[in-house]
């Protein structure tokens, strides 16, 4: 199992082996499959969905370790989101993948490992890099996001292997550090509050890290 998800219907959708989304029976306690296709070429044994979350109208996005799949049950077919960075954009040498998603109505805010915090316009797939900066060259080894989570109060919680938690203001686009400590340069190299984290999850009056 990489990932499961408790919908607004109170069903259980999990993701687990190549390619598989279950929606989980408790009667039966029997699994109906979907085949969810990776979006962009992926290795066999990284088929596999790393995220699920789930906007205002039931639809389901699935993080892949390539790209983005859109999956509304009601329909019951994947769709695959053609990801794209207008011309003169940072990020185009992104392959997108995806650890944590927060829904904001016709925008999705999504974290990548190493390539950065992208807000995607759910109507074409386009892209726009909220962090961190143009000069930014994925190296596979920092700036890996892990998971996202949003505040009651409306502000995105992102956890990190290397740069400890971040906060971001989803108005402004703005990406900070929770320890006030650290700096983006050198996070590895200090002795930060959170050297890093890898699972949120948000509850009314608190935030839980793992």
């Amino acid at each position: 199992i990489t990932s499961m998800h408790m919908d607004r219907q109170n069903r259980l959708w999990i993701g687990h082996g190549a390619r598989c989304l279950s929606l989980f029976d408790p009667g039966t306690r029997s699994l109906r499959t979907t085949e969810i296709p990776p979006p962009l070429p992926t290795p066999r044994v990284r088929e596999h969905i790393t995220f699920i979350d789930e906007d205002a109208d039931g639809v389901l996005w699935l993080s892949t370790f390539r790209g983005l799949v859109r999956f509304d049950p009601r329909v019951g077919e994947p769709e695959p989101i053609m990801l794209h960075i207008p011309p003169g954009e940072p990020g185009h040498a992104s392959v997108f993948h995806i650890r944590g998603i927060v829904d904001e109505d016709t925008a999705l805010v999504f974290g990548t490992w190493s390539e950065g915090i992208f807000r995607m316009r759910k109507s074409d797939g386009t892209l726009r890099l909220l962090w961190p900066d143009a000069g930014h060259v994925p190296t596979m080894v920092d700036h890996l996001v892990t998971n996202m989570c949003r505040l009651p109060d409306g502000m995105i919680m992102v956890a990190t292997i290397d740069q400890g938690l971040l906060q971001l203001d989803p108005r402004s686009g703005v990406v900070s550090h929770f320890d006030r400590s650290l700096r983006e340069q050198d996070s590895r190299r200090s002795e930060p509050l959170f050297a890093g984290c890898y699972r949120l999850l948000a509850l009314p009056e608190a935030l839980v890290m793992g």
